[in-house]
Order: C-alpha cells, then sequence, then structure tokens
C-alpha cells in the first residue's frame, strides 16, 4: 500500500433526473502508484469529471472505499479533509483559473500560503516550480500577459505547490494547440517521475493519453485498461 498515492473500491455514484436514478460510476476500482501517470479517456458525460470530484474530495461517492495517502478522507471531519486535500492532492483544470490580478508567481506562492506555508518559503517554492516549467523570465507577468500554454504551466506549478502525492488534472491540454500540448505532457512527464508525484488526467484527448503510463477509459461506469 506505501507504494500507492491511490486506492479506490467500489466507487458508485448515482444522481436523480426526471425521476430516474442515473447511476454514474457503477462499482468502479482504481489504483494509481507514486510517480506514476495514468489517462482516463472517455466520451462526454461518461462520468470522468464525476470521478475525479470524488477522487479529489469535492464530492463523496455513494458507496465504495478509497485511500489517500493510506487515509480515509471520508471518514474525517471537515477541517481534517481539507488539511489532507491541501497537502495531498494538486488540481489542474482546462481552463486555468489563476486570479487575473496576481503575478505568476503569486498565483504559485498563494497556494502554498494557503496552506500554511510562511511566506518566504512559499515564494521560495514558487519561483523553483516556475523555474522548472520554464517561466524564470514570467514571475512578474499577470495571467493576461501570458500565452495559453504558458498560464496552464503556472497552473502545472500552482499544482504542484504543496509537494502533493497525487495532482488531478481535468482537460488540461483543452485549450492548447498541439504544440503547447506536447510541451505540457513532457513536463508531466518529467516531474512526475522525479518526484514521485502522481497524475490522473482526464482528457480526451489521445496525444495527450499516449505519453502517459497506463491508459483506461470508462465504460459503463467501470474502468478497463487500453493497450
Amino acid at each position: 500500500m506505501s507504494e500507492l498515492a491511490l486506492c479506490a473500491t467500489g466507487i458508485v455514484r448515482e444522481f436523480r433526473e426526471n425521476g430516474q436514478t442515473l447511476r454514474i460510476l457503477d462499482g468502479l476500482d482504481l489504483d494509481v502508484k507514486k510517480g506514476e501517470i495514468v489517462a482516463i479517456l472517455g466520451v462526454s458525460g461518461s462520468g470522468k469529471s464525476t470521478l475525479l470530484s470524488i477522487l479529489g474530495t469535492l464530492d463523496r461517492p455513494d458507496s465504495g472505499t478509497m485511500l489517500l495517502g493510506g487515509r480515509d478522507p471520508f471518514a474525517l471531519s471537515d477541517r481534517e479533509l481539507s488539511k489532507l486535500r491541501a497537502n495531498e492532492l494538486g488540481f489542474m483544470f482546462q481552463f486555468h483559473h489563476l486570479l487575473p490580478d496576481l503575478s505568476a508567481l503569486e498565483n504559485v506562492q498563494l497556494a502554498a500560503r494557503i496552506a500554511g506555508v510562511g511566506f518566504t518559503e512559499a515564494a521560495d517554492r514558487a519561483r523553483d516550480l516556475l523555474g522548472q516549467v520554464g517561466l524564470s523570465q514570467r514571475e512578474t507577468h499577470r495571467p493576461g500577459q501570458l500565452s495559453g500554454g504558458e498560464r496552464q504551466r503556472v497552473a502545472l506549478a500552482r499544482a504542484l505547490a504543496n509537494k502533493p502525492s497525487l495532482v488531478l488534472a481535468d482537460e488540461p491540454t483543452g485549450n492548447l494547440d498541439p504544440h503547447n500540448c506536447k510541451v505540457l505532457l513532457d513536463m508531466l512527464l518529467d516531474l512526475a517521475h522525479a518526484h514521485q508525484q502522481a497524475f490522473l488526467l482526464a482528457t480526451h484527448d489521445p496525444n495527450l493519453a499516449s505519453g502517459a503510463d497506463r491508459r483506461l477509459r470508462i465504460v459503463d461506469g467501470r474502468l478497463e485498461e487500453l493497450p
């Protein structure tokens, strides 16, 4: 179990719509190892975002169990869960969600500050991570002064600010051209393997998925392995 960043077993999630019960996830199982990049593919509405919301502890399953960093997040108090989420998880989205009035450095630094890291250490972490994603010369630029690819690299640095064991990325290349998609993928691979951090990518992009260590597809609420 110590090799696993995440272990989810028998995850079920249902929604009520027009008087009917829709079972989006149907006994889904997933293990993700430390340092591993796993891509989850599926058509729109197949449950990719629902799954990421549960694995990111933003939603709760109707049944099933999950261990994150060896702990059951849904057995924790709200305060304990917030702390676990801040320290064990990083998030990336299709739309970067950077704060427009903050610089690249401040956006990354803020994530660490929210988790309780001191000002100087948070700034040092932010500078180091921006350097790792090739943006040392863009620290003082605000999101509106950065290209789409650069904004997503800032979002990647922010996701790593608290040294999480698992980063959840929901269509992180959805707004990027093929060149910037490859740049971001190469950085994900390098950082995941160098720091033994797991990445779980929900995507419909076969180019992004092709670089993952494992590829899975959601079919009828469960995951199946792809070659």
